[in-house]
């Protein structure tokens, strides 16, 4: 039952139960009382009518609650397992990675391709990504059915990869059979729908992988957007665009 319909059948049982006991526990002496009581009398018919029509139309309405939920401000956890990667070139030394044990990075080889080299061309040396986290809490007041999430991410905040690849990595990628990734010349989308469920005011963090400082164009700005879409069986959608300031997420580190 939509959330707007338990509201107003709240409302006109409240009525109907004061309309109830004005004509059953009033004594009908006192002239106003008595009034009173009459006019409750004549308005009970009423009130049981339509509290029995919104009650069939609150079933029979085609029209879904709306998704709701809050998109808490991004961060990254440094507890989290590989929460830095600094990428090394497979065959140029081996100093950048010793050097990484001793800020404890985690250093990934890399055989950089001649198109992986122009990809981060903007991009500060040496290559890092960092795992930056999305909590996200349900405020549909409804309990979602089967939810899609959906998250849009600039294409060259991917990672290289091996071969000459570039990936998006992320914990949407637990279940593979309701993953979703489209790849587009300016952005990556990737959504799961894996989850039965989600309670209302429950918490969820989706974490992604990203080359936090990496642009497309050199005098493009630091900060940048990922879009959130949240969708479900029994609402309608959410989508919200979230801002990412690579200085702000990395003045503690």
């Amino acid at each position: 039952m939509k959330t707007k319909y338990k509201l107003i059948i709240f409302v006109i049982i409240v009525l109907l139960v004061g309309a109830l006991l004005v004509v059953s526990f009033y004594p009908r002496e006192i002239c106003f009382l008595q009034r009173l009581s009459k006019n409750a009398t004549a308005v009970v018919p009423s009130l049981a009518a339509l509290l029995a029509a919104f009650i069939a139309l609150s079933a029979t309405d085609p029209r879904k609650d709306k998704v709701k939920v809050h998109i808490h401000k991004p961060y990254i956890d440094t507890t989290f397992s590989k929460w830095q990667v600094r990428y090394h070139h497979r065959g140029r030394g081996t100093n950048d990675a010793n050097d990484a044990s001793q800020d404890k990075e985690y250093v990934q080889e890399i055989e950089f391709t001649n198109d992986q080299e122009d990809f981060y061309k903007n991009c500060p040396r040496p290559i890092k990504s960092y795992v930056v986290q999305f909590k996200i809490t349900n405020k549909s007041r409804i309990c979602l059915n089967r939810p899609v999430v959906t998250f849009w991410v600039p294409a060259e905040k991917q990672t290289p990869g091996e071969k000459g690849t570039f990936e998006l990595r992320s914990n949407l990628y637990n279940s593979q059979a309701d993953l979703r990734i489209l790849q587009m010349a300016r952005e990556v989308m990737i959504s799961n729908s894996n989850l039965p469920y989600w309670p209302d005011e429950r918490d969820m963090t989706i974490w992604i992988r990203i080359v936090l400082e990496n642009k497309r164009n050199k005098g493009d700005p630091d900060d940048f957007e990922v879009q959130v879409s949240i969708n479900s069986e029994n609402a309608i959608g959410f989508t919200e665009k979230v801002k990412l300031d690579p200085k702000e997420l990395l003045k503690d580190m």
